[in-house]
């Protein structure tokens, strides 16, 4: 066993998940990071900084991850070749253009429909399916979450695909797992954050760890605005 895995044993990595029942709070935390990012500049941002910040529902980012379920064949899966409520979403925000531009070819098109998720975006995904799932068998209703919005990073990369994660990473010589999410956070998405400051901003609603990821703490986040709304 490396001596990093020891390590990861005492204290995890640390990412962070910000999520609002309204879509308001969830765009206001990210125009703060789209803020500090302008002012930083491109040629000041981290290497590992996101190319766009973005608010995706709950709603879409669920429908998105069971669009293939395992061992599924793609002919059974009806519409997966239609644009994801995720493209949708991004189109929106002007992160991903449109598909009804003329000037686009059909490849061009399908590649703009082309939406992948991190490893740590997939795991608290699949974490809060699960949850919603239970919660359902347990009050035997269809009342969840779903409505919430998430703060997530994307990426372009080089063959067209629109990567989606959260902001975290690997913790450092000495870090705790909240200083780890603190600084990768600042680093990837230009959002600032501090349990520590004189007005109280932020707040952790949970701290939550998935099953079979044990090296990594995911924190769930209360910005506090005058209209923010709990996570």
């Amino acid at each position: 066993v490396s001596c990093a895995q020891c390590l990861l044993q005492e204290e995890p990595n640390g990412f962070i998940g910000v999520i609002s029942a309204i879509r308001e709070d969830a765009l206001r935390v990210r125009d703060l990071a789209q803020a500090n990012m302008q002012t930083k500049g491109n040629g000041n941002l981290h290497a590992d900084h996101a190319h766009f910040l973005a608010v995706v529902s709950q709603d879409a980012l669920l429908r998105h991850d069971n669009r293939r379920p395992p061992g599924r064949s793609p002919a059974k899966q009806g519409n997966n070749n239609a644009p994801s409520l995720i493209v949708q979403e991004l189109q929106e925000q002007g992160i991903i253009p449109q598909d009804d531009n003329d000037d686009l070819g059909q490849q061009q098109k399908q590649q703009h429909s082309t939406i992948s998720f991190g490893h740590h975006l997939k795991s608290l995904v699949g974490m809060t399916r699960k949850s919603e799932i239970a919660n359902k068998k347990k009050n035997n209703s269809i009342h969840s979450k779903s409505s919430s919005y998430w703060f997530v990073l994307v990426y372009q990369d080089p063959d067209h695909v629109w990567a989606l994660d959260l902001p975290g990473g690997k913790r450092h010589l000495g870090e705790t797992a909240i200083e780890c999410a603190i600084r990768e956070t600042e680093e990837e998405s230009s959002l600032v954050w501090s349990l520590n400051g004189d007005d109280d901003e932020w707040s952790i609603d949970e701290r939550v760890t998935c099953n079979n990821d044990d090296n990594n703490v995911y924190f769930l986040l209360k910005h506090h605005q005058p209209t923010a709304a709990n996570v």
